[in-house]
């Protein structure tokens, strides 16, 4: 193993970040990510007839296993793929690992365990693969509120828990893919309306579920493309023209600027 002798360049692409995007339906997720160049959709619930864009309909989990296998073969110029939800990808791999072990559902005693064992499997495994290919992701997700305790934890509906809550927004896929997705993200950020404009959060706070690991975005920004990718190659500007040895952490731009 050869150690590195210089920093690794951040890499400034929009289009090779990882992004969970979730909000209520409707809000305009979908619409944010079809005015992305050069982006394919896994569509798992079917909601895009209205949009132009490149789209690979998706309504089992071998055929989920399927498009995550060709967009690996690197045989295509897509540069962003937009998971479009998140929460219907969980329900595929449930009624897959159901219908393997010919259980009813996930709460059946005899292969309830088991079948949540090999869900989680099946969900890391895919997850992780499409987050490791050589173009980015958007991961759609919608939203739900909780409340979460003093503590930190969620307050379950059958809980008795009597003391000070804060009510908190978040992704609704929850459980194993939502852990695995929010770890891998770049960015996570919830798309809302106040008053009568669309926007995007990215600032965590006790009442949202966000976070920049790019540090670039401001907290809250108008729900529309240009705007988001006219932050990074703004910063890509910036960082380009430092002078001297700063110029060795140049930021490198995956595929050429957007």
């Amino acid at each position: 193993m050869r150690l590195p002798t210089e920093p690794t360049p951040r890499v400034l692409d929009p289009y090779a970040q990882s992004v969970l995007l979730y909000g209520a339906p409707g809000v305009g997720k979908s619409t944010f990510c079809a005015n992305l160049k050069d982006a394919v959709f896994l569509d798992t619930e079917q909601g895009l007839k209205h949009l132009h864009t490149y789209q690979v309909p998706v309504t089992s989990w071998p055929e989920l296993d399927e498009a995550i296998r060709a967009l690996l073969s690197g045989d295509h110029t897509f540069r962003v793929v937009i998971v479009d939800t998140l929460d219907e990808i969980v329900s595929l791999a449930i009624r897959h690992v159901c219908a393997k072990l010919n259980i009813e559902d996930m709460t059946d005693r005899g292969g309830g365990i088991r079948a949540w064992g090999l869900v989680n499997r099946r969900l890391n495994d895919a997850l992780k693969l499409l987050a490791a290919g050589p173009f980015g992701v958007v991961w759609l997700s919608h939203e739900k509120t909780v409340s979460v305790a003093t503590d930190g934890h969620i307050i379950r509906a059958d809980e008795r828990y009597k003391g000070p809550v804060v009510q908190r927004v978040m992704p609704s896929v929850s459980g194993k893919a939502g852990q695995i997705v929010t770890s891998l993200c770049d960015v996570v950020m919830r798309a809302t309306i106040q008053g009568e404009r669309r926007v995007v959060e990215t600032q965590p706070s006790e009442s949202r579920i966000a976070k920049d690991r790019t540090g670039i975005l401001p907290a809250v920004f108008e729900l529309n493309p240009e705007v988001y990718l006219e932050f990074f190659r703004a910063e890509y500007k910036r960082r380009q023209s430092k002078p001297g040895a700063e110029k060795s952490a140049a930021p490198q731009l995956v595929g050429g600027a957007a």
